[in-house]
């Protein structure tokens, strides 16, 4: 793609660079701002002609600038019990605590992103999974909303199978205590 112009403009508080390029079809694109594009799941404005593509773009511009964004805290979380390869039953939990923030659009849809906050703010390491990190798009199944005794909540259960885990293994790796305990019919771990 061909460069036509490239200017700076201001938007949002910010200095943005508009490159302007036309294809070898003849097709003219302007990348949108970062935010906007993200906000609209759009990332460029494209016409046949240069004032199509400029139009385009400015009603993006328009369209994201007459959207209100909210943001509150959240945890996001996950708890799966899978069934393993050699018939066992294996428990994940993640959870962390983020912003969310919602975008509605003039259009009546709305956009999700979400946000980790720093680790000073989140649950235990260990607990917290990146990968349930979306970006923006729709809202997340597994939310619910930011209180002091739900990060508790979540603390706890991070400690009592951390602890569950420990006393497992030692369980397995002492034979003589696992044999006694099956002999006696009784699951005891002190916890």
């Amino acid at each position: 793609m061909g460069v036509v112009s490239k200017r700076e403009i201001y938007f949002m508080g910010k200095t943005f660079k508009k490159v302007v390029k036309v294809s070898a079809g003849g097709t003219f694109s302007i990348a949108l701002p970062a935010d906007v594009a993200a906000a609209l799941h759009v990332k460029s404005a494209e016409g046949n002609t240069l004032d199509a593509a400029e139009s385009k773009f400015n009603a993006a511009l328009a369209e994201f600038n007459e959207s209100s964004t909210t943001y509150k805290p959240v945890i996001l979380y996950d708890i799966d019990t899978k069934n393993h390869w050699f018939n066992g039953i294996g428990i994940c939990v993640a959870a962390g605590i983020y912003t969310e923030s919602c975008t509605a659009l003039p259009s009546g849809q709305e956009r999700f992103d979400y946000v980790a906050l720093d680790n000073k703010h989140n649950l235990p390491s260990g607990l917290r999974d990146n990968d349930l990190e979306p970006r923006w798009g729709n809202e997340a199944a597994n939310k619910i909303d930011f209180t002091e005794e739900r990060k508790l909540f979540f603390e706890k259960i991070y400690e009592a199978m951390k602890s569950l885990s420990e006393k497992l293994e030692d369980l397995g790796n002492d034979q003589s205590k696992l044999v006694e305990m099956a002999d006696s019919g009784r699951l005891k771990l002190e916890m």
